[in-house]
């Protein structure tokens, strides 16, 4: 049976779930065009009342999506908030900031008293599913600002009673040094920080597991990974890897893994999503249609309890694989996003006529338990042919790998995962950025390719 903080919400019969999220739809579209102009430009331009809503099949018809440029645009011309503000500014006691790694503009958004108490429920329901208690100390390893991240982290933990220890402004070193000194439990990071740690933990002759006795799990966000990346990861450090998908758009975490964490039976986990506080669609790019259990579609947004600076229909750009709630067995009766998967639209990258994700490539990559870190880029080369390198790092201790076979294989392999030939050459360890959060490996450089080219 489901380990469940508040199982009235997270067992719920899924009729009274939907009834749940329809009456709180029908309120949010009321007040969002009654009291927030933005939503009701949107709906005078296409014609749409929340009278017209009638049920979820008409609000999937008639009312509109927003983007991120929608946002940008409306802040750019009504700065600094934009005119999707909630309420009056006496109300506001957070200001949130997107991290803007997308190079698009940077989004703000508000939160009251009421949104932080909130926010801070959503992670509360996942740091107890993953067994944090009261007393428990927690590595904070997120980055600390005006990101909904950091600042819902801390307010679920003094719902728990557990003890934050925020150390990202400190060097790996020092991370480790207070993380042993203080006995964590717990640890909060990304995928590539994780690796980062466990590296640094070897060339400093570190074994987790005698040096975080007490640590009882790990949770990950904001980057895919590959199933034996994670079952790596929690042999080495000795306990459970869980996940969360979370946003500055929501405000807080929208979906987080369950008892068995991100690889139950050697197979990827769910991210059970919070359907009380969120409204989602997840619709094929290409076609719009929503998709089925198990298929793949951009991640789209309603957020039911935000007051601040509430999203409807908002388009995340994020590309997720839809799980029902019935093909978890953990008893939650909340559809689920497929843990591990989560990745931006925006960063597939097409390659010699080919749309390739560097997920794909990743996949490939780091199943190499010699390869550390790896870059990649696309560009045109002095005769005009398009062609696809990767720059890689040998970890520490191969330095006799036999690379000719080796090297051969990694190409021959990442053609047949993405179907594009690359160039795969090794720099010097150390050469390579490291990564702290949200990873970026690729660059494009083939329009200035190409206008070096002369004819």
């Amino acid at each position: 049976m489901a380990i469940c903080y508040a199982p009235v919400i997270e067992t719920m019969e899924r009729h009274a779930l939907e009834e749940l999220q329809f009456n709180k739809l029908l309120n949010l579209l009321r007040f969002a065009y009654n009291s927030i102009p933005f939503y009701r430009v949107k709906c005078d331009a296409v014609g749409v009342r929340p009278g017209d809503i009638g049920s979820l099949d008409d609000f999937y018809a008639k009312w509109p999506m927003i983007m991120k440029a929608d946002l940008i645009q409306d802040q750019e011309a009504n700065p600094p908030y934009g005119t999707r503000i909630g309420v009056p500014m006496d109300k506001v006691v957070q200001i949130h900031i997107t991290s803007g790694t997308s190079g698009s503009g940077q989004e703000v958004y508000l939160q009251t008293v009421q949104d932080v108490e909130y926010s801070g429920t959503l992670w509360t329901l996942h740091f107890f599913t993953t067994g944090i208690r009261k007393g428990d100390i927690v590595a904070n390893l997120i980055p600390m600002g005006p990101l909904a991240g950091s600042l819902s982290i801390e307010q679920s933990l003094a719902q728990l009673g557990a003890i934050p220890l925020h150390l990202a402004i400190y060097d790996t070193e020092v991370k480790l040094k207070y993380m042993r000194k203080f006995r964590v439990n717990y640890m909060l990071t990304q995928p590539a920080y994780l690796t980062r740690l466990a590296l640094f933990c070897k060339e400093l002759g570190l074994d987790p597991r005698q040096e975080f006795p007490s640590l009882k799990g790990i949770t990950i966000m904001a980057e895919p990974y590959p199933v034996f990346w994670a079952q790596q990861m929690e042999s080495f450090w000795g306990c459970t890897i869980h996940e969360i998908y979370g946003s500055t758009q929501v405000g807080s975490i929208l979906a987080g893994s369950c008892e068995p964490g991100v690889t139950p039976n050697g197979q990827r986990g769910t991210l059970h999503i919070y359907e009380h506080s969120n409204l989602v669609e997840v619709r094929n790019p290409e076609t719009n249609d929503l998709v089925a259990d198990g298929q793949a579609g951009e991640l789209i947004i309603t957020t039911l309890s935000r007051q601040g600076s509430p999203l409807i229909r908002y388009r995340t750009g994020d590309l997720v694989t839809l799980v029902a709630y019935d093909r978890c067995g953990c008893g939650r009766t909340l559809n689920a996003l497929q843990a591990g998967t989560v990745c931006r639209l925006d960063d597939m990258i097409k390659m010699k006529g080919t749309n390739v994700w560097p997920q794909a490539v990743e996949e490939v990559v780091f199943s190499r338990e010699e390869i550390e870190e790896y870059n990649g880029r696309v560009f045109i080369d002095e005769q005009g042919r398009e062609q696809v390198e990767l720059l890689i790092e040998f970890k520490r201790g191969y330095e006799n790998l036999d690379r000719a076979p080796f090297m051969a294989k990694l190409v021959t392999d990442l053609k047949d995962k993405t179907q594009v030939t690359m160039l795969v050459r090794e720099v010097p360890y150390g050469t390579i950025q490291r990564y702290e959060y949200k990873v970026r490996r690729w660059r494009d450089e083939r329009e200035v390719g190409l206008g070096n080219i002369n004819l």
